[in-house]
């Protein structure tokens, strides 16, 4: 726990994966000048905590980027993995699949991760650039512009980040299917079995409100983590391979 930070985590067999709350209700108010929600001008600092030196976001982006104490705390529950696989003859490589504005790459490269990040928007990659300069950590983030569900065939890779996205500001309406995520015909199950043949330590990102019944045939150990923030439920994190079960101190 750090901050408002609080996370509920439950290791499951793929047989007994737990079911979220059906629905939720979230108030919003519309903020003219800027053409966003303005719940989500509201969380800037939560988003990037150094808003206010320059960070960049598209639309997009306002209400799909991480909320940084929650890439953070992805990012330690991955360092001790990399750092386990460090040698003088292996540097191990985070693949952030789905980068956005850059917020899970920019706090796994803060943990001294090598990272790879890709987005399949030339803009998108801009943006995460830019964002990884204000927190001085560009050097460390490698950045594709590419459709990932090509690069998960032939990249090497020992942590796999991800974070497609959910289908817009509505995703949160009602009960949400990883048959909803679409990526360049391959839906979310099918996703993350592609992330898999890589490397068994997968980490993948998902709504509170997902709906985990589809991931019973899956065939692997998973841990089931839910991340709350500001007293409310914000989304869900499964993790797989030796990233199940490790602690964060965050």
């Amino acid at each position: 726990m750090k901050g408002d930070l609080v996370i509920f985590s439950q290791n499951c067999n793929a047989e007994n994966v737990p079911t979220p709350e059906d629905s939720f209700e979230i108030a919003s108010a519309t903020c003219d000048t800027l053409g966003i929600d303005y719940k989500y001008w509201y969380q800037r600092h939560r988003l990037f905590k150094k808003w206010d030196l320059g960070i960049t976001l598209d639309t997009e982006a306002w209400f799909s980027v991480t909320p940084e104490v929650i890439a953070e705390h992805h990012a330690v529950r991955c360092s001790e993995i990399a750092a386990s696989l460090r040698s003088s003859q292996h540097c191990p490589v985070t693949l952030d699949a789905f980068c956005g504005a850059g917020g899970n790459s920019i706090q796994f490269a803060l943990k001294n991760m090598n990272v790879v990040a890709v987005d399949n928007r030339p803009e998108t990659i801009r943006i995460a650039s830019h964002n990884s300069k204000v927190y001085g950590i560009r050097h460390n983030i490698d950045f594709i512009c590419g459709d990932t569900a090509r690069l998960l065939q032939y990249v090497n890779a020992d942590i796999i980040f991800l974070s497609p996205p959910w289908g817009g500001p509505h995703y949160g309406d009602k009960t949400f299917s990883l048959d909803q995520i679409q990526v360049s015909g391959l839906n979310g199950i099918e996703l993350l079995k592609c992330a898999l043949q890589v490397t068994r330590n997968v980490i993948y990102y998902l709504p509170r409100n997902v709906c985990l019944h589809s991931l019973r045939n899956i065939g692997v150990p998973l841990e089931v983590e839910r991340n709350f923030l500001g007293g409310k439920l914000k989304a869900v994190t499964l993790y797989f391979g030796d990233l199940v079960g490790q602690t964060s101190s965050s």
